[in-house]
């Protein structure tokens, strides 16, 4: 209790608890502001961590990153290894081309990574975070969303009569064309390292800033958006543009990159165990 909280009972008693001397004859005053009305100290709480938004200026410099890594090392490697080993088939290239696909892959993700660093940008911005209580709702989720983007891809290919993707039918023949040896550099180089540089440009840096500038339901469909006509296939737009939503919208519930990033390895993965059927075919 507060000192003024006790007055002495008679003349020449102490005028306060640390005042007394030894005597307890002390009574408490009837006129003073009881206890339980005085604040009480809380104990800090933690508030809990929101997304901040990232600027502009972070989503103009990772695109730049992409676009250099792409050109530099998938493209301009590539090409560059051709021409030095006295390559002229297309198998020689494949060849090439599956073994900097991982090293492209590799070189883009260390780069965004370097960036996120450099601008002091948080894990918890891009949602670069473990799966929280509802990670199991990605078992039937996955199932879910793959079904229905097949489907859809299905539906145009049949009812629309739409031409098989020229360039995508050659990739696969010529993946296929280079021996089993390969397909594990590919394996790793889309199922696994693409899945990671895509999704943290995408759903962790693009959507962040579209959706503290448009909005949601805006960045939803503008990163999907992008994100379809990236893969420059024409015929594929609908099918990726599905799978940019749920990846979205997964990124979104989870609150975390790791199921935006689980169903796109999950996607590509069904993708290669297909080239690899043509192999063993």
């Amino acid at each position: 209790m507060s000192d003024n909280y006790w007055q002495p009972v008679g003349e020449g008693y102490p005028q306060s608890p640390s005042q007394r001397t030894g005597t307890s004859e002390m009574m408490p005053n009837p006129y003073a502001e009881p206890q339980w009305l005085q604040p009480v100290a809380q104990a800090h709480m933690q508030c809990p961590r929101f997304e901040k938004p990232l600027g502009g200026k972070i989503l103009f410099h990772a695109a730049l990153i992409v676009v250099a890594t792409s050109v530099v090392v998938l493209f301009g490697l590539s090409i560059l290894l051709s021409l030095l080993l006295g390559v002229s088939d297309d198998v020689g290239f494949f060849k090439i081309l599956v073994l900097t696909l991982g090293l492209h892959s590799a070189v883009t993700l260390t780069c965004l990574w370097w960036l996120l660093k450099f601008h002091k940008v948080s894990r918890e911005q891009i949602g670069a975070v473990p799966l929280g209580p509802r990670r199991w709702h990605l078992l039937w989720q996955l199932p879910l969303v793959v079904i229905i983007a097949v489907g859809m891809q299905l539906i145009i290919f049949g009812v629309f009569q739409a031409p098989e993707p020229v360039a995508q039918a050659q990739l696969a023949d010529g993946v296929a064309s280079v021996g089993f040896g390969y397909f594990p550099f590919w394996f790793i180089g889309v199922a696994i390292f693409t899945p990671l540089w895509e999704e943290l440009f995408f759903r962790g840096i693009f959507f962040n800033v579209a959706r503290n500038k448009w909005g949601f339901t805006a960045a939803v469909i503008i990163t999907s958006l992008v994100f379809a006509l990236a893969h420059m296939t024409p015929v594929l737009i609908p099918y990726l543009f599905v799978l940019g939503v749920a990846a979205a919208l997964l990124r979104n519930f989870h609150g975390s990159l790791v199921a935006s990033v689980a169903l796109h390895m999950t996607v590509n993965s069904i993708a290669s165990a297909a080239v690899f059927a043509t192999m063993v075919a």
